[in-house]
């Protein structure tokens, strides 16, 4: 903790970290431009700051990286710098905030409000900050959420000589960027829990964070592709049933615009054993189908896919938990595999491991220009 102290009747908490990485590629590069393994440095804080009751709040959160081999990924962004004011039955958040939609692990086709900060993990899960106004409603008939986005964030993408990037390397320089006349977007969300079950509606009319990516030249001739970033519309439904050890799940979205309207969906199940071999450890087994009608033509390259993983979960002081999984093309477009573990070193640091093994691609496979990107990355953070 790096503080923890009233000033001015504000209760002031505060924390910093700092994450040596290592990021090692199993395999020489395809493009020569292209560098071998990747360390990197991140520094993270986060300060909170809480007055009127815990009625109001403001939260910040700085993210730096520094990356020894792609100055695309040496970047830093603010994560969050927000006002949250809880008032009866409602509650308000306005500043540079990030709202999290989904249910399923494979991907979160409905987790459309930010911007995937793509130089930080192929995953998509990391987010760059979004500028907004959320206000939530909180009612017997649910819990409505409803967004005014400001300033668009252009998705980050690896460097010529970065690694998990296409073959001919994306010139963000060249973007072009569709927004609406009043130069925001627009998105709301319902929720409710009845029961066993869990669910959520939404809608958004903006920019697609998603660009469509055109070939074209610089004006010295290297080949370049040129994100576009087309008006959209997405509607998406999310479901989540709890029975006993089983969790299913569904999420599903229709988008319009950006030159090709289509459906995608992902459903499956979690059936969690709880203190599996007598101990206090859980194991989680996870199978979930990702469609899309555009089939290859899918920008997620998950268009007719499996996915299988097993999550194990030790309940220990150190929080110890480790993923394995595969997503496995079942028109046998390509096939890789995951790793996440984690858990905690000491009282003041958390080691982590994260990997993905790309092992058959082919050459209409979304994923084919990464088939030698195969890598293992280790960390360790340490909290101040």
């Amino acid at each position: 903790m790096l503080f923890s102290r009233p000033i001015a009747g504000i209760e002031w908490d505060g924390l910093l970290s700092v994450s040596p990485q290592y990021r090692w590629f199993l395999e020489a590069p395809l493009d020569s431009d292209q560098s071998g393994s990747h360390p990197s440095l991140v520094v993270r804080a986060e300060i909170q700051g809480e007055w009127n009751n815990d009625a109001d709040m403001v939260h910040f959160i700085p993210f730096w990286r520094l990356d020894g081999a792609d100055e695309n990924r040496t970047h830093g962004d603010i994560r969050t710098a927000s006002w949250t004011h809880i008032g009866e039955g409602w509650e308000t958040v306005v500043g540079i905030s990030k709202v999290f939609w989904g249910v399923t692990e494979s991907q979160h086709l409905v987790d459309i409000v930010n911007q995937t900060d793509l130089v930080e993990n192929p995953d998509a899960e990391e987010k760059l900050g979004q500028p907004m106004l959320n206000l939530t409603l909180f009612r017997s008939w649910g819990t409505l959420d409803l967004l005014l986005l400001g300033k668009f964030r252009e998705r980050t993408f690896p460097g010529r000589e970065g690694r998990l990037r296409p073959a001919i390397p994306v010139e963000e320089r060249l973007s072009v960027v569709d927004r609406h006349a009043l130069n925001a977007d627009f998105a709301m969300r319902w929720s409710q829990h009845i029961g066993d079950w869990d669910l959520a509606m939404s809608h958004f009319s903006g920019t697609s964070r998603e660009p469509n990516l055109v070939a074209t030249e610089t004006s010295s001739g290297d080949p370049v592709l040129q994100p576009i970033y087309p008006l959209i519309n997405q509607s998406g439904l999310e479901l989540q049933v709890t029975k006993a050890e089983w969790l299913w799940k569904l999420e599903a979205i229709h988008r319009h615009g950006g030159g090709q309207d289509h459906t995608a969906s992902v459903f499956g199940f979690e059936y969690t054993r709880f203190g599996v071999f007598d101990s206090a450890s859980d194991l989680g087994l996870i199978a979930e189908y990702n469609y899309d009608n555009r089939g290859e033509d899918s920008a997620t390259g998950l268009g007719d896919d499996l996915f299988l993983a097993v999550r194990w979960r030790a309940n220990d002081v150190a929080d110890t938990q480790l993923l394995v999984g595969s997503m496995l093309g079942l028109d046998s477009d390509g096939d890789f595999f995951i790793l996440e573990g984690s858990g905690r070193v000491g009282d003041n640091s958390r080691l982590s491991v994260d990997g993905r093994f790309f092992v058959h691609s082919a050459k209409d496979d979304a994923f084919f220009d990464l088939r030698k990107d195969s890598f293992l990355q280790i960390g360790i953070a340490f909290y101040f």
